[in-house]
């Protein structure tokens, strides 16, 4: 009868450490997480507190000007196409979003994602287009003061750097004018296009960030 080879089981010492490294790194991993979630629920409850009592002040209704309009819908999901290919031939602008997003991206999981990226479109366009917009439609006029200020407003948020100030500054124009485009102004059109750059963004950072990481342990384990 031949004989059968048992694998031997690793010391008791080395499977405790292996296993409290695990749950390190899961712990870790579940931490981080949760940060990223509570600070992006924090920064909604700002936006949603800004546009409340943005609206009281100024006695605006940031809906006012949101119509559902099948056409209107479908001018947003195609204006989003072209502030993604900005982002993804700009590489610097995309380097500096893969390094300042893609670490707290990764660490929630795809629902998080897309609930996060939908909730941040949909707050930020009725604080700056709902009601900074109308605001300086009021002061300024319908035009590209108006356009520019309810723009550098929204860029203010971004000021990390002075790259994410300028990219938001003209994204901020582009929502602007795409609410004003048409026959009549329509706020749906800047929320379905911010809505559909924000997922499609979230995506393309999210794969970009692990093909970056997976490059670096490749690098890392290749003999020097």
């Amino acid at each position: 009868m031949p004989e059968q080879t048992i694998a031997a089981e690793p010391p008791t010492n080395e499977r405790s450490s292996r296993d409290e490294a695990v749950g390190e790194s899961l712990k870790t991993a579940v931490d981080s997480s949760a940060s990223v979630v509570r600070t992006s629920c924090i920064a909604l409850a700002v936006l949603a507190g800004l546009t409340v009592v943005g609206a009281v002040v100024f006695r605006t209704n940031p809906f006012a000007t949101l119509r559902l309009a099948g056409g209107d819908a479908l001018l947003g999901l195609a204006a989003a196409l072209p502030m993604v290919f900005v982002i993804y031939v700009s590489q610097d602008l995309n380097a500096l979003l893969i390094r300042t997003l893609g670490p707290a991206l990764s660490s929630i999981g795809w629902a998080a994602r897309i609930a996060l990226a939908l909730a941040f479109a949909v707050f930020e366009e009725l604080l700056f287009r709902g009601v900074v917009q109308s605001v300086m439609v009021d002061w300024l006029g319908a035009g590209s003061m108006a356009i520019a200020t309810t723009a550098a407003l929204f860029a203010a948020g971004y000021a990390v750097t002075r790259g994410f100030f300028v990219a938001a500054f003209f994204a901020g124009c582009y929502l602007s004018a795409l609410a004003f485009s048409g026959t009549e102004t329509n706020l749906l059109r800047p929320i379905v296009a911010h809505a559909t750059f924000n997922v499609l963004l979230v995506w393309l950072l999210t794969t970009q960030w692990r093909q970056y990481v997976a490059a670096e342990a490749s690098a890392a384990e290749a003999p020097a």
